[in-house]
Order: structure tokens, then C-alpha cells, then sequence
């Protein structure tokens, strides 16, 4: 696969990965990444592990290396918002990313932020931006991830049967994208 450089005209993209939990969504994302030529901004969400166990969730902010605890396990394994890591860390790594990213990621939009409303609206802004944006989806739906979906230009479920050949065709995509966007 062909490593994209950018220039100054960056593509106005927005590819949505979406598919079910443990499947291979950020993985396949990640593939994707390694195939820029640029430092991509914005944040990912990654697991809390504590003596084995999954604790939680938190998001770390891809500029700064920033990170909030977004929503942990209650006793009864019920897990919980922080809505104030969504608003400040998220809000943070969002702004960041329209300011200094040419590319940026979303790793992943969920429920957790559902009372997040900065957040939200900063998520809508990076949608609304002419960036390159690459974001992934819950696959369980509600009123928000529908309307972040409502803004892709190509959403891309990820299967077991598509995992390995998908990041592929994402760049391919991209890849076609540009160079049609270049001749208008």
C-alpha cells in the first residue's frame, strides 16, 4: 500500500468504521494509520485493566498524551460515566486536533458521552471540518451515532470476513478520493 503525503489541499473525508465489540475496529483503523505520512489528532479510548480485570475506560488525548477516566465498573459491573473527562480531556484532544491535525481519529464514540454536550458538539464540529477525519461507531445506536453517521462520506462495517482486506480498501478509497477531488 502507498503511503499518502499531504499538501496544503488536504481531502475533506470523513470514513466511518463501525461493526460489533471485539471485532476489529481499531485495528483495522490502526492499519489504516500506519499508512499516513502524518500524525494524526484527536483522542482513542482505551481499556482500564487492574489485576486482570477490566475496570473502566479512558480517553487519551493523541496530541498530549492527556488522559481522563470516562466511565468505570460499578460493584454490581455497571458501568458509569465521566462526563468530565469527556469535557475536558475529549474537548481538549478535539480542539487540538482542528488546530494542529491535518488527519484526524475518533476512536470510538459511544453511550458513555450521552450527557457530554461539549463534547458532542465538538465532535460535530471535527465532522463539519475539511479534515481528514476517521472515526469508529458502536454498533449499538442511539439518536447520536446516528447523526455522527448521517455526516461520513463512506461508513465501512468491519466482519470477520472483511477484517483483513478492509484497511486496503479504505486507502484505496482515500486514495481514489483525492485523486478525482484533484482534477475538479
Amino acid at each position: 500500500m502507498k503511503k499518502i503525503e499531504f499538501s496544503s489541499s488536504l481531502p475533506n473525508l470523513k470514513i466511518a468504521l463501525t461493526g460489533t465489540i471485539g471485532i476489529g475496529k481499531t485495528t483495522v483503523l490502526n492499519k489504516v494509520l500506519s499508512h499516513l505520512n502524518e500524525q494524526p489528532f484527536g483522542f482513542r479510548t482505551v481499556p482500564i485493566i487492574k489485576e486482570s480485570a477490566l475496570k473502566g475506560f479512558e480517553i487519551v488525548n493523541l496530541r498530549t498524551l492527556e488522559k481522563g477516566t470516562i466511565g468505570y465498573f460499578d460493584e454490581n459491573f455497571v458501568i458509569r460515566p465521566i462526563i468530565d473527562s469527556f469535557e475536558t480531556v475529549g474537548v481538549k484532544a478535539l480542539h487540538d486536533a482542528l488546530q494542529y491535525g491535518k488527519a484526524i481519529v475518533m476512536d470510538e464514540l459511544g453511550f458513555l458521552e450521552k450527557e457530554a454536550l461539549r463534547f458532542k458538539e465538538m465532535v460535530f464540529k471535527v465532522l463539519e471540518s475539511d479534515k481528514l477525519v476517521f472515526y469508529v461507531v458502536k454498533s449499538e445506536l442511539n439518536e447520536f451515532l446516528e447523526n455522527t453517521l448521517k455526516k461520513a462520506d463512506s461508513i465501512f462495517e468491519v466482519s470477520k470476513e472483511n477484517r483483513d482486506t478492509l484497511p486496503e480498501e479504505i486507502w484505496r478509497y482515500v486514495w481514489d478520493y483525492m485523486k478525482t477531488s484533484s482534477k475538479t
